[in-house]
């Protein structure tokens, strides 16, 4: 038997993993639990003590809706147990964190939820709480040691807080939240899980790279791991519109675009659906839209072509040629949903109200330049994206290393995907960031068919990216989007997937793998029209593990909105071919 086959009696259980690592931590402390403690009442857990943390309030709350500090009113709760704390690894440290305990029914599992953004609210935990607690899990959370209250200027002279964003407060916070619920249940959890999405995604990747320990799963969406270079595109974007002002793409012509690049794409997968299976195989010119007279909404601007193009081939460096970071895949500008080129690029409001450019805008002046007065417009994208690497690899900020060895090696299971008409983090930094991977697996020096074959097996036994089509950031979009999973910053609420079962559901799939050994050959995601559940299923697609995809069967074989009429399979292109 290989180690990549291990069945999970072979791997060290969570649970005794975690009191390993607490006879580390706390050596003199006075907290200790043995597996037959018995349970604590809620209110009691004020007392507990734990290593760097304390726990400031212990709150029983009844079944039925809560509505949590800043947050609206959660509905369908069971009964539970709320546990706020502070946690300060360092004396400039002060994160936050909360558990969230099922009173009954506990599942002895427990999930921990990423967070968005630039981080700094539980907004992400809270809208997963509902679901989550229904299944019986304990939950738990972190504003990453900063709120949204403090003033944008926090990182300024604060480098420890600054760590506590990048990678700390995600892992303090798996140590915390598993004594608070030993504690309150008198036993470990058995299985301990992390989801996230985005900013969320690159702490998921974070954990299996850093803590392998952590956790025995991992969902990672739509990863910004290479966030110091994903800022630096961000500037790239914005410089591409604003810096002359006559190449700014209002809202009013992302539906041309759209109509213009699903003209050339469309068809390429053999089904005219709006959705692009692979945008890789798209072949569109933006200069096809250029104005042959007065400016319209039907047509671009010659600065506009100019900054399109610059948008979707992503920064380079102007003194090497050297590609700094992927650029973005045509067919989703005027996509359905919240998470879109709208969203993050062009603004609703005008370009500054573009989620990059806030974003990029507040992370560059505060946390890796500390000047207020740092102009985008003037930015380098030699000398300044050396800046801010300088900056920021020593913390580290970045989660790009391909070594998942420890993880492998202790039965970690990591299951990503990502949405390919994402315009905040570009679908190909997986594809690239996997391919990555599978080198380390690669058993000779060549990229022959037969060592791309076993290095493929190698890394599925332990992790399988899937791509998703017609999905932007983390959910929405024109194509199926919803199979269970934990949504970005600024969404609300999570789109559930039709059944919990394994095939629709990348939570449960991700339970099997764990618990029972059986990985995901496939995760059915749904489209509902105008995304919302009561007005029933659109369509259905299988989201295949990379490098595979979802190819249709064709005529005869049922509509193509049915996820029947699909199988999983690799092209022949693909073979031996890397993202770029």
């Amino acid at each position: 038997m290989t180690k990549w086959n291990r069945p999970r009696e072979a791997r060290t259980p969570s649970r005794i993993r975690a009191i390993a690592l607490l006879g580390a931590l706390s050596c003199s402390a006075s907290w200790s639990i043995s597996a037959n403690a018995a349970t604590a009442t809620c209110e009691s857990l004020t007392s507990l003590t734990l290593p760097n943390a304390t726990i400031t309030s212990a709150q029983s709350i009844p079944a039925g809706t809560y509505t949590p500090p800043g947050f609206g009113p959660i509905t369908n709760l069971p009964a539970f147990c709320r546990v706020v704390g502070v946690i300060r690894p360092t004396s400039d440290s002060s994160i936050g964190f909360e558990v969230w305990m099922p009173k009954s029914g506990w599942n002895h599992r427990f999930t921990q939820i990423g967070n968005g953004g630039l981080a700094g609210t539980y907004a992400l935990m809270y809208s997963s709480t509902s679901s989550m607690m229904q299944r019986g899990y304990a939950i738990a959370g972190t504003d990453d040691g900063h709120t949204a209250t403090d003033p944008a200027s926090w990182p300024i002279g604060h480098p420890e807080k600054v760590k506590d964003l990048a990678w700390r407060a995600v892992h303090e916070t798996s140590v915390a939240s598993k004594q608070v619920i030993a504690s309150f249940y008198g036993t470990e959890a058995r299985y301990s899980y992390f989801q996230g999405c985005s900013t969320g995604g690159k702490e998921a990747f974070m954990e299996a790279q850093r803590f392998p320990e952590d956790f025995d799963g991992i969902i990672g969406g739509a990863a910004a791991m290479r966030y110091t270079d994903l800022i630096a595109r961000f500037v790239w974007d914005e410089q591409a519109q604003l810096n002359d002002p006559a190449g700014y793409i209002p809202t009013s012509k992302l539906p041309a675009i759209q109509r213009a690049a699903l003209n050339a794409c469309d068809t390429v997968d053999g089904i005219a659906d709006g959705v692009v299976n692979d945008p890789r195989q798209c072949r569109f010119d933006p200069g096809v839209l250029q104005c042959p007279g007065a400016d319209n909404a039907s047509c671009l601007t010659a600065p506009q072509v100019s900054a399109l193009r610059k948008i979707y081939s992503g920064p380079v460096n102007p003194r090497t040629g050297e590609k700094i970071i992927f650029g973005y895949e045509p067919s989703g500008e005027n996509s359905f949903g919240t998470q879109t080129w709208t969203a993050y690029i062009a603004g609703a409001n005008g370009p500054t109200s573009a989620a990059q450019y806030t974003v990029m805008n507040s992370f560059n002046k505060y946390l890796v330049f500390e000047d207020p007065n740092w102009d985008f417009r003037t930015f380098d994208f030699d000398t300044g994206v050396t800046q801010m690497h300088q900056k920021l690899d020593p913390v580290p900020f970045d989660a790009t290393s391909a070594d998942l060895s420890r993880f492998q090696e202790r039965g970690g299971k990591l299951l990503q995907y990502h949405g390919w008409i994402d315009y905040s983090v570009s679908p190909l930094e997986s594809i690239d960031y996997y391919e990555r991977v599978l080198a380390t697996h690669t058993p000779g020096k060549g990229n022959g068919r037969g060592e791309r074959d076993v290095a493929i097996r190698r890394t599925q036994d332990f992790y399988r990216l899937f791509m998703a089509p017609g999905m932007n950031h983390c959910a929405g979009g024109d194509g199926p989007n919803a199979f269970g999973q934990i949504l970005s910053y600024g969404l609300i609420s999570n789109t559930p997937p039709p059944s919990h079962d394994a095939d629709h559901d990348i939570v449960t799939a991700l339970e099997n793998w764990v618990e029972k050994g059986i990985a995901p050959e496939k995760l059915i995601a749904t489209k509902y029209t105008s995304d919302d559940p009561t007005k029933g299923i659109q369509m259905q697609r299988p989201l295949c593990p990379y490098p595979q995809k979802a190819r249709f069967k064709g005529q005869g074989s049922g509509s193509s909105n049915s996820a029947e009429s699909f199988t999983c399979e690799v092209d022949e292109d693909d073979r031996g071919r890397n993202s770029q």
